[in-house]
């Protein structure tokens, strides 16, 4: 159907998955646009997706981070859009006889559309029907699976007190070895306007954090971690690093991106490329955790937090370290899936313990070595 010079061309597609789609294609003069659609039941995360009119990388226009709700659009400009109600701009335009295509992070082209040779003046609108609504099934994304996360500061004598209550009731941690305890060290990114580090200081909602860790100082079990936190909850995702990779991001290389890249690394690898993101700070600490099976709950105490800004010491044996807390101060975390069991909340309740808002990498870049100053703030 063409209405004021535009074609109308509705399209089913049985086959593609529901998620986030090209639901609508405007090719004409300085109106040129494209409209994304969450066509699946749940609600779906932007971050990772981008779009290209060719498959070069000067061409990937990554998607800015939203969430949309099911059957939710966004409409993105293109080079030439002059309307002011586009939620970003994409460095090109649609050409007649040209493809658009639709992409995502560690799996490549998700959706491609070919815009029909028209004459002058004429436009091209594709339309989807979404499952949202009724229209095709396809499958459901996963949504983030998010843990309930509460942080206690505790002294050393309540800890005393919390373990003799708590080991009759839950397990240690099998990696805990003879000692019955591990050594965590972290590495934190941020990006050089330290909007990481602002975030935590305003309370943003949500947040996230990328970090390199490691256990007891040994490089083979070097891995990626991506914190997200939304008010009290928490999601992580992971991926294993090899030396190199870590090298690499400490000396502030963002190193290759193969195209089996896992999404997390690969989201890492754009912050570095395009936000600048650079080691900032180490976290350190001893970490005694307790586990228990019915809500997949973990107890855990972090003793000996510290500091330091020696960076491209990451994994040496030792590292040079200040400590960030008062004397015989540590801190309790409590993680949980859905539900706390009765049995371990009433083990933990001591008078005077109060809930925290408490960052590590937070006290460890103010109370670093050298204080604020050194730290870029």
């Amino acid at each position: 159907m063409i209405m004021d010079g535009t074609l109308y061309v509705t399209l089913y597609s049985e086959e593609a998955e529901a998620g986030l789609e090209l639901s609508e294609i405007k090719a004409k003069g300085k109106e040129d646009y494209i409209v994304l659609t969450n066509t699946s039941r749940e609600e779906l995360n932007t971050w990772g997706y981008y779009l290209m009119d060719k498959e070069r990388a000067s061409h990937m226009n990554y998607l800015k981070e939203t969430v949309l709700a099911p059957g939710e659009s966004i409409r993105i400009g293109c080079k030439n859009y002059d309307g002011t109600d586009a939620f970003m701009k994409v460095n090109f335009n649609l050409k007649e006889g040209k493809e658009v295509m639709l992409a995502y992070a560690g799996t490549g082209v998700k959706e491609r559309v070919r815009i029909p040779n028209l004459g002058m003046n004429r436009g091209f609108i594709r339309r989807i029907k979404s499952p949202a609504f009724g229209g095709r099934k396809g499958k459901r994304p996963m949504a983030l699976e998010y843990r309930n996360e509460l942080k206690y500061i505790v002294s050393a004598q309540q800890i005393a007190i919390l373990r003799s209550r708590i080991r009759p009731l839950m397990a240690l941690d099998a990696h805990t070895g003879e000692k019955e305890k591990y050594t965590i060290r972290s590495v934190y990114f941020d990006d050089y306007k330290n909007t990481c580090f602002a975030e935590n200081e305003d309370g943003t909602s949500p947040r996230e954090k990328f970090r390199i860790r490691i256990y007891n100082a040994n490089e083979n079990t070097a891995r990626l971690e991506l914190k997200r936190k939304e008010g009290g909850k928490t999601h992580k995702e992971s991926s294993l690093l090899t030396v190199g990779q870590c090298q690499a991001f400490l000396e502030g290389r963002d190193g290759a991106c193969p195209d089996d890249c896992p999404p997390v690394l690969h989201k890492f690898i754009l912050k570095c490329r395009a936000e600048l993101y650079r080691p900032k700070v180490i976290v350190e600490y001893d970490r005694e955790p307790y586990v228990y099976k019915d809500g997949n709950v973990r107890v855990t105490f972090d003793t000996d937090i510290r500091s330091s800004n020696y960076v491209e010491s990451f994994f040496e044996k030792d590292v040079f370290t200040r400590l960030i807390m008062p004397a015989g101060y540590h801190l309790m975390e409590v993680k949980y899936d859905g539900f706390l069991p009765d049995v371990i909340y009433n083990s933990l309740q001591i008078d005077s313990l109060s809930q925290e808002t408490f960052s590590k990498y937070y006290l460890c870049r103010r109370y670093n070595i050298g204080g604020v100053k050194k730290n870029g703030f």
